[in-house]
């Protein structure tokens, strides 16, 4: 039943002209090495849904470390922990709330940051 009223409402926005979807869009991109904690520069979400994408990687002597991601609002209050793993990991966290953004990053670890935000895309007939 389920299955028919989804391919029932495709077929409404078929007809009608309009299909949407969502796609990421890199809004801050941050990498390190083992010894860079840090904060960084401020960035600007401007959808209601976004995603903080992160790897880890292991050190120079292939050793484990913990790696923390904290979300900060720009005036300084903490929003989350949008990570705390140790060792190697390639994950993401879904963030929710428009705003300035910054991320303070404890590692003993390289890694890479991604943001990203869903954006809302509408493809007309």
């Amino acid at each position: 039943m389920k299955k028919k009223i989804l391919i029932l409402g495709l077929a409404c926005l078929i007809f009608m002209g309009a299909v949407k979807y969502t796609v990421l869009h890199q809004i801050a991109y941050f990498s390190g090495s083992e010894d860079d904690s840090r904060n960084t520069e401020t960035f600007t979400i401007t959808t209601h849904e976004w995603r903080i994408w992160w790897a880890t990687f292991l050190d120079e002597e292939g050793e484990e470390s913990n790696f923390q991601i904290y979300v900060y609002k720009s005036d300084g209050d903490l929003v989350d922990v949008a990570a705390n793993v140790v060792g190697k990991s390639n994950e993401f966290t879904t963030m929710r709330g428009k705003g300035d953004y910054y991320l303070k990053i404890n590692t003993g670890q390289p890694y890479m940051i991604t943001v990203y935000e869903e954006k809302e895309v509408k493809e007309e007939k």
